[in-house]
């Protein structure tokens, strides 16, 4: 066989270990993607949350995804609990049950149609709208906000509130020993 052969030789074999490293690259980036896909819907583990749309409370170093009922007993207690915590950020997506309570989906409304839903959200859950008719909210925007706070809740699987996302962790109901747990007691009494 002549030098030219040998070369030619050369080449392919080059291009034949190119190829099967780029192959195997390739591979391992679908196998990696793939895992973190099945990661993130692991059962008992929450899903992805989008979190544009909540109504933010605090500015904490610890993360609580909040889905709630403004006319939930449980929801209303969680509500007052973490209202005395300062290192929480709460993401709250409202979900109100009318089957069980008929005014919460007014309430939310309500909260998402004023101009501080983070305070309104605090007024209704202590209760200080129980007693009065709320004003009307006939606001587009307000009623796609709430149906896509009732989608969020759908799509990570909740049915019940309060039901919460604490650092990453589900958290069903108003569960203070797990949440505290989770992120520690409270340091301001």
């Amino acid at each position: 066989m002549n030098n030219k052969g040998l070369m030619v030789i050369r080449r392919l074999c080059y291009v034949w270990i190119l190829v099967a490293w780029m192959t195997f690259i390739a591979s391992a980036q679908v196998n990696a993607q793939t895992a973190e896909k099945d990661a993130q819907a692991a059962p008992g583990q929450p899903k992805q949350v989008n979190l544009d749309k909540a109504v933010r409370i605090g500015m904490g170093r610890n993360i609580v995804v909040e889905f709630t009922d403004p006319d939930c007993p449980y929801c209303r207690k969680l509500a007052d609990y973490m209202s005395k915590r300062k290192d929480v950020t709460r993401y709250v997506f409202l979900f109100p049950l009318v089957q069980l309570h008929p005014q919460a989906q007014e309430k939310a409304r309500f909260i998402l149609c004023s101009k501080n839903s983070a305070k309104t959200l605090e007024d209704v859950m202590s209760g200080k709208y129980d007693k009065d008719k709320l004003p009307t909210c006939k606001s587009a925007q307000a009623e796609q906000l709430l149906e896509e706070h009732k989608k969020m809740a759908e799509s990570v699987g909740v049915t019940s509130t309060p039901t919460l996302i604490v650092n990453g962790q589900l958290v069903q109901g108003a569960n203070f020993e797990l949440i505290e747990k989770i992120i520690g007691p409270n340091q301001i009494q």
